[in-house]
C-alpha cells in the first residue's frame, strides 16, 4: 500500500502553526477527566487569543490569567456562601489556568510569580475544601525544605500503603501532576 501524505497533522491542533500554544491547550484539555480543566473555559482562553500574534506570550499569559481570575471568583463566591463541594473544583481549575499562563513567561518576573502564587493559593483552597484528604507538607531537603502534598490512601484497610513522591520539574508541577490522574491512586 502506498504512503499517502497528510495535509493536516494526525493530532488535535487548536492553533495551526503554533505547536507550543496547541500543546498547552491540549495539556489543559487532557486534565479535564480529573477536574483540571473545563472544555468551555479552555475554549474561552483560545477565543481570547484569536487574532493574537503566535509568538505573543504576553497575550497567552493575559488570556489564561483572565479566565483563571474569573474561575477563582466563582470558587470564592461558592466558598463564601458555604458551598465547599461546589467551590473546590473551581479552585482546582483556576490553579491549572494560572500555571499554564505563566509557563511561557520567561524569564520569570514579578507578574509571573504573582500568577504562580495565586495558583498555589487556589490549590491549597481546593485541598481544604475537597473530600480527598490532602495534607500540605514541607519535605526536609538539603538544610531547607520543599513544599509538597500528602494524599492519604482511601483503600489501605489499616495496612501500610505505598507512597509516591512527586516534585516540580522544568515543565510540570506537583499541582499539575495531581490533575493527571493522582485522584484515582488512593
Amino acid at each position: 500500500m502506498a504512503h499517502v501524505a497528510r495535509k493536516d497533522p494526525p493530532h488535535f491542533v487548536y492553533f495551526p502553526g503554533n505547536y507550543r500554544w496547541s500543546a498547552a491547550i491540549l495539556s489543559m484539555l487532557s486534565s479535564a477527566a480529573w477536574g483540571g480543566a473545563d472544555v468551555s473555559e479552555v475554549d474561552r482562553i483560545g477565543r481570547l487569543l484569536k487574532g493574537a500574534k503566535m509568538e505573543d506570550d504576553d497575550a497567552w499569559f493575559r488570556a489564561c490569567v483572565q479566565v483563571a481570575d474569573g474561575v477563582r471568583a466563582i470558587a470564592k463566591r461558592y466558598e463564601d456562601s458555604g458551598h465547599r463541594h461546589s467551590a473546590a473544583p473551581f479552585y482546582l481549575r483556576a490553579c491549572k489556568y494560572y500555571q499554564m499562563g505563566e509557563r511561557f513567561r520567561t524569564p520569570k518576573d514579578a507578574i509571573a510569580l504573582e500568577a504562580y502564587k495565586k495558583s498555589i493559593e487556589c490549590f491549597h483552597s481546593f485541598a481544604k475544601l475537597t473530600d480527598v484528604k490532602i495534607e500540605i507538607v514541607e519535605v526536609p531537603y538539603a538544610g531547607g525544605s520543599m513544599p509538597g502534598y500528602f494524599l492519604h490512601a482511601d483503600n489501605a484497610e489499616g495496612k501500610r500503603a505505598p507512597c509516591v513522591v512527586h516534585f516540580d520539574g522544568l515543565d510540570i508541577t506537583k499541582e499539575m501532576l495531581y490533575m493527571r490522574g493522582v485522584p484515582e491512586l488512593p
